[in-house]
């Protein structure tokens, strides 16, 4: 057996011994995946009865009504689901944006900007898939220029929540605060520990009961619509393997100031990917390609 045979055959043996739900690639790779989302958001605020209700401003000399906006930043990172690219964030970056959002990507002359609206114009049917009742959205992506991103493959997202021991160090790659953007998109990443691998969170924080992984510490603003990983080293092969556990939600607190992360498990994708909706939009699309 030649050089050739023995590698091909130690990278099948490699490809065979991952886990369903994981990604031999490393962290470094994993974060071509990341780009940085940037819209104008709509102010609102709850009602008496806990409605959103819109908050409009009067100028002052021309006695017009404007919108009150402001601007949002978040995370998202891009998915290959039957070999076309999406993007995947949390819900809540995109309730409230004026039909539009930037994305931020890399090419070969720095950073590119592509509007979301752009998007839905030159793919009709094109949209803003959204979860309906998780922090979860997804929207399809269509690029005018080759850029330098990878795509996380859907199908190594699990269907199933992972059991994940307490206190497990597992990383997010986002964009705290807005850092991260100079010449080029580049994430920031963080460690944190798993507190509890699946809880279930209702009132007072939320109007219904949602299911979440909780990570021991708060993270900025703007790491919201980030991957969240953990990455298992396979020493006899000098490996990483990727295992993608959740989107990064928001935190909560108390009183005293102390604070928890909230992450949607990354399997509330499929309830999206599986949906009649975005089954129709895969199938319209095929007809018109």
């Amino acid at each position: 057996m030649n050089f050739r045979e023995k590698f091909f055959l130690s990278c099948l043996i490699l490809v065979i011994s991952l886990p369903a739900n994981s990604w031999g690639t490393s962290a470094k790779e994993l974060s071509k995946s990341v780009v940085f989302l940037k819209a104008y958001c709509q102010v609102c605020e709850d009602d008496l009865e806990g409605n959103k209700q819109e908050i409009w401003y009067r100028e002052p000399y021309t006695g017009k009504y404007r919108r009150k906006i402001n601007t949002i930043s978040g995370t998202a990172f891009i998915i290959k689901h039957n070999s076309k690219d999406y993007l995947v964030t949390a819900k809540h970056i995109v309730d409230c944006l004026l039909k539009d959002v930037k994305i931020l990507m890399n090419f070969s002359g720095g950073i590119m900007i592509i509007s979301s609206k752009h998007i839905e114009t030159s793919i009709p049917g094109t949209k803003w898939f959204l979860h309906p009742s998780e922090d979860v959205a997804i929207h399809p992506l269509f690029y005018p220029q080759k850029v330098n991103h990878i795509s996380f493959p859907s199908k190594v997202c699990s269907k199933e929540v992972e059991e994940i021991p307490l206190l497990s160090k597992i990383s997010i790659m986002g964009f705290p605060q807005g850092l991260g953007i100079q010449e080029i998109v580049s994430p920031i990443a963080k460690e944190v520990s798993v507190a509890k691998d699946l809880v279930t969170i209702g009132p007072p924080h939320f109007k219904q009961n949602h299911d979440f992984i909780l990570l021991d510490q708060a993270l900025c603003q703007g790491y919201s619509g980030a991957p969240v990983f953990f990455i298992e080293e396979i020493f006899s092969q000098k490996t990483e393997i990727i295992h993608l556990i959740g989107i990064q939600s928001c935190t909560i607190s108390d009183i005293t100031g102390g604070k928890i992360s909230l992450v949607v498990p990354i399997s509330n994708l499929w309830d999206i990917l599986q949906s009649t909706d975005f089954l129709i939009y895969e199938q319209t699309l095929e007809k018109k390609l």
